[in-house]
């Protein structure tokens, strides 16, 4: 009997083993199967580092092909009203804010497929629709590519050459990347942490979508706080400029139908990095006000490499200053910026 049930545990040891090795073996295999298809090289527009959103040409499976802007701070793909008729039953509706303080109802449908050149990217199992606007060469934008795409790829952005590179996030060690910052995703909102002027680790969220003359958006609390230590303009290489028309050493950018206050910087340090010719802009938006938030127009100065899969993101510095007019710090477009602010 003693004999018996020492077999029967011994039987039921071996299941459990065996049972183990399986959901190990189906794991392994499940990690392998859902490891993304590296899409193309694909080119994007040059203006994007002068102001304008980075948009790329995307494909529907019927091979119509449609303008999306890539958009960092966006968390859910978002496709034009226009292409409801072709996405199916709505499954219901949604709350997103789109602008600097506006709230929209958005449509929520079956994710379509998606294709950059020939491969299908990956997204999330619904997208939404609204009323988005914005063209480029006269193509009008069908579409924003969220973080619920770009977090399966590891995407390089090359402003000098206008090319989104797809690497593979597990072969980059012999890469010069340049500087590498550590990633955290919530809720599809993508944050680092940096030094900045005087401050160390300042949290920032990551948004390819703060498009315009702006190159950082600071909570008001850091704004307010670093416009009262700044001395007068020439005393040191990091003071605001006292801009025309300004109010202690500010001007109003605008956004919509508000405007927020705005000042030059001749010179900062990024990471350890110079950068000059600056615009920072205090976020005063409705909704979401304490965040700092890089924009691409600082973006633009650099060879980016965004590794969602690791959560770091690289960037090699190639230009010091704006890739427009660099040499014209206070005749760019500031009072009229345009933002596509994005919530979570």
């Amino acid at each position: 009997m003693r004999f018996s049930i020492k077999w029967e545990s011994m039987k039921i040891i071996q299941i459990i083993i065996v049972c183990l090795c399986l959901v190990l073996a189906c794991s392994c295999a499940t990690q392998n199967s859902v490891h993304p298809q590296l899409p193309p090289e694909t080119s994007f527009n040059e203006t994007a580092s002068r102001g304008d959103p980075l948009f790329v040409t995307l494909t529907l499976e019927s091979g119509e092909k449609l303008l999306f802007m890539v958009d960092t701070g966006l968390s859910d793909t978002v496709l034009n009203k226009s292409l409801e008729p072709k996405l199916g039953k709505r499954l219901g509706t949604g709350t997103m804010t789109w602008t600097f303080y506006e709230k929209r109802t958005d449509g929520i449908y079956r994710a379509p497929k998606l294709y950059l050149g020939h491969t299908r990217l990956l997204l999330g199992s619904r997208v939404k629709t609204d009323a988005i606007g914005g063209d480029y060469a006269g193509t009008p934008m069908m579409g924003v590519l969220g973080m619920d795409c770009l977090r399966h790829y590891c995407i390089q952005l090359d402003f000098a050459k206008s090319k989104m590179r797809f690497l593979d996030p597990n072969d980059l060690k012999n890469r010069d990347l340049g500087k590498a910052y550590p990633l955290n995703i919530f809720f599809g909102c993508v944050f680092t942490y940096a030094d900045i002027l005087d401050m160390k680790q300042l949290s920032f969220r990551t948004d390819t979508g703060l498009f315009g003359a702006v190159d950082f958006m600071l909570k008001p609390k850091v704004f307010q706080w670093e416009m009262r230590e700044q001395k007068p303009f020439g005393q040191t290489d990091t003071n605001f400029i006292l801009l025309p028309n300004g109010v202690n050493g500010t001007n109003w950018v605008k956004f919509a139908d508000r405007s927020a206050p705005a000042a030059w910087l001749p010179k900062i340090e990024f990471g350890g990095e110079t950068y000059t010719n600056l615009l920072i802009v205090e976020n005063m938006s409705k909704y979401w006000p304490d965040e700092n938030i890089i924009g691409l127009r600082f973006f633009a100065r650099n060879l980016v490499t965004f590794d969602f899969p690791n959560r770091i993101m690289y960037l090699k510095k190639t230009n010091t200053g704006p890739l427009a007019d660099e040499n014209n710090a206070t005749n760019t477009s500031a009072t009229s910026a345009h933002l596509f602010f994005h919530p979570r």
